[in-house]
């Protein structure tokens, strides 16, 4: 388990990753979300994404969601 922070459009997100034995994620949770707007990326659908990836895997096709473009940056740089 890896927890980190990323700033979002002004205050950092506190998130936890889950890593399997073989590098690949596991589980992603936000354990503190501080923005007012974006709080959309805490859903099942939006961080499901990052099942099963590594950290060689592009991210580059994450799906946006509408009126959270920062905080989804903000968790796919994460």
């Amino acid at each position: 388990m890896v927890v980190g922070n990323e700033i979002g459009r002004s205050y950092p997100i506190t998130f936890m990753v889950v890593i399997n034995p073989d590098g690949t994620v596991r589980d992603v949770e936000i354990m503190v979300y501080r923005e007012p707007h974006g709080w959309e990326v805490r859903f099942e659908p939006f961080m499901s994404q990052f099942f099963g990836r590594n950290a060689k895997n592009p991210f580059n096709d994450i799906n946006n969601i509408t009126g959270a473009t920062l905080s989804v940056r903000s968790m796919t740089r994460g």
